[in-house]
């Protein structure tokens, strides 16, 4: 605002509530009142807190009189070589030694011990070699009975192999069912 309109202001541009001075004499006059009525100012002393601080403050005079220096020195020069000494370290940047975290020595070491470790779980330390002769029977049979579906055995067979005639017309000869009899043990009759 320019100094020439300062003269015509009419306004301050501060405004006091509606009827905010009506109930402002009683407002100070129930103050006072609630002051009267409050006995203390909620803060304590500790107890006998005047009867040891003349002693303790003249002792404390006593001992500042007869030491003369607070025990703390500074280095003669100390402030004058300060700014010196500090930029010195700063611009003087050792080179330190940089220790990479993957050397070769370190990869070397840790791939051959992986190696280890899959060559020892994946060699086969039975020497014993699995067929289907040495399968037991009734491990296959449960394995069928337990593991598969009727859907899964009927999409192995074509219509053509499951016909009747192909069953019917089969002959059995009385030494073929003497020889698989034989060679059955005499548990796997009882259990069937």
């Amino acid at each position: 605002m320019k100094k020439k309109d300062l003269h015509n202001i009419k306004e301050t541009g501060f405004k006091t509530p509606d009827h905010y001075f009506e109930g402002l004499e009683d407002t100070f006059l129930e103050e006072i009142k609630l002051g009267d009525k409050v006995k203390g100012s909620g803060l304590k002393m500790p107890k006998n807190y005047f009867e040891g601080m003349e002693d303790s403050i003249l002792s404390q005079i006593k001992l500042n009189q007869n030491v003369e220096t607070t025990g703390y020195t500074t280095p003669e020069a100390y402030f004058d070589t300060l700014e010196d000494t500090i930029l010195n370290k700063m611009s003087s940047k050792k080179e330190s030694k940089v220790i990479s975290l993957f050397n070769r020595k370190t990869i070397l070491y840790a791939s051959s011990i992986a190696a280890a470790i899959v060559l020892f779980f994946s060699l086969n330390t039975s020497k014993k070699s699995i067929t289907f002769d040495s399968l037991d029977t009734e491990v296959v049979d449960n394995y069928i009975l337990d593991e598969t579906e009727l859907n899964d055995l009927a999409s192995l067979f074509t219509d053509t192999e499951l016909n009747e005639a192909n069953f019917i017309d089969y002959d059995l000869s009385d030494d073929s069912i003497d020889t698989y009899l034989e060679d059955l043990e005499d548990n796997e009759l009882i259990s069937e």
